[in-house]
């Protein structure tokens, strides 16, 4: 599924992740009990692959926008 966000939307959607991570690190006795490191807990795993997913988006834009305005013959 694809859907078309703006960078704000993306980045309030980065932060909402950053949020849920540090809940789950603080909240989850999961790596206290297996003796594994907060990033190797699987939803924080998971939160940081789609974090990275959508920085890659973003840069993705940013460039697709700067082109578009470039060849346009904006600033």
């Amino acid at each position: 599924m694809k859907i078309d966000l703006s960078d704000k939307q993306l980045s309030d959607i980065q932060y909402a992740i950053c949020i849920a991570m540090a809940h789950t690190e603080k909240n989850s006795n999961l790596p206290k009990l297996m003796k594994i490191k907060p990033e190797e807990h699987p939803l924080i795993k998971r939160c940081i692959k789609l974090y990275d997913q959508i920085a890659e988006v973003r840069k993705w834009h940013k460039v697709n926008n700067s082109w578009t305005k470039a060849l346009q013959g904006e600033k």
